[in-house]
């Protein structure tokens, strides 16, 4: 499981915590909270779910490069660094 604590050089990095997996589809998105925010994100750049029309929940620079059902795994790079997540 990834550290939650890393630090970036110019700003903390906020808390990601995983909270569950969907597979709607041909889609898997995961279910996170990341600093006071909840919600889904889905595989590319921030997270961000084609269709959804909600804000990117990832800041600048993260990008979500796998969502596993089967392991129940999130994986984002972040900071040139590859951060799995497991339920």
């Amino acid at each position: 499981m990834a550290s939650n604590t890393a630090q970036a050089s110019q700003a903390p990095i906020p808390e990601l915590r995983l909270t569950g997996l969907i597979g709607s589809g041909r889609q898997a998105q995961a279910l996170v909270e990341i600093g006071n925010q909840s919600g889904t994100i889905c595989v590319g750049r921030r997270g961000l779910c084609p269709g959804a029309g909600q804000a990117a929940l990832l800041p600048v620079g993260w990008s979500v490069t796998g969502i596993d059902l089967g392991r129940g795994q999130l994986v984002v790079f972040q900071g040139g660094q590859r951060r799995v997540f497991s339920l």
